[in-house]
């Protein structure tokens, strides 16, 4: 129904609806794999934050160091891609080596431009999990439009593995 939705709505010229203050609270799912890749998302898989971190090496370094590591970013940063991603099926290329019915239609996607992103990396036996909190992030859009996250956290069981 939503995809039919956001289908018709792109055809007849009208653009997705902007994100609403408070979106983060249906972001209900979470999970986690590569290194780093975080990411919340919609019962519905219209609305997905996304967390990657840009260079690898952060889950062996945690792993080698046996203790948390913790990696603060004011943003906007180089070191981590941190965005919204609006439209249908978004998470269903993260974290997944299958992609279920033509993939994700991304229609708007929302860059962080300003606040801070914690990551705390935790080695757990043989697993690394990974906690990401945001602080004040204010979000653009490609419009112009902007949302601000005033605080939001996002747990992941396990990360440094990868699909397939």
């Amino acid at each position: 129904m939503h995809r039919t939705l956001a289908l018709l709505l792109l055809a007849s010229g009208c653009a997705p609806p902007l994100l609403d203050p408070g979106f983060e609270e249906h972001l209900d799912r979470t999970g986690g794999c590569a290194d780093v890749v975080l990411f919340a998302v919609d019962s519905e898989d219209e609305v997905m934050l996304h967390l990657s971190t840009v260079e690898e090496g952060r889950v062996a370094e945690t792993t080698t160091a046996g203790t948390p590591q913790v990696y603060v970013f004011p943003l906007p940063s180089d070191e981590i891609v941190l965005e919204v991603r609006q439209g249908t099926q978004v998470s269903d290329a993260t974290c997944d080596d299958v992609v279920e019915n033509a993939g994700p239609e991304v229609f708007r996607t929302w860059t962080a431009v300003a606040g801070k992103a914690t990551l705390t990396l935790t080695p757990d036996g043989e697993i690394v999990t990974a906690d990401l909190v945001l602080m004040d992030v204010d979000f653009h859009d490609e419009d112009g439009n902007s949302v601000e996250v005033g605080s939001f956290s996002v747990h992941a069981d396990a990360v440094g593995w990868y699909a397939g």
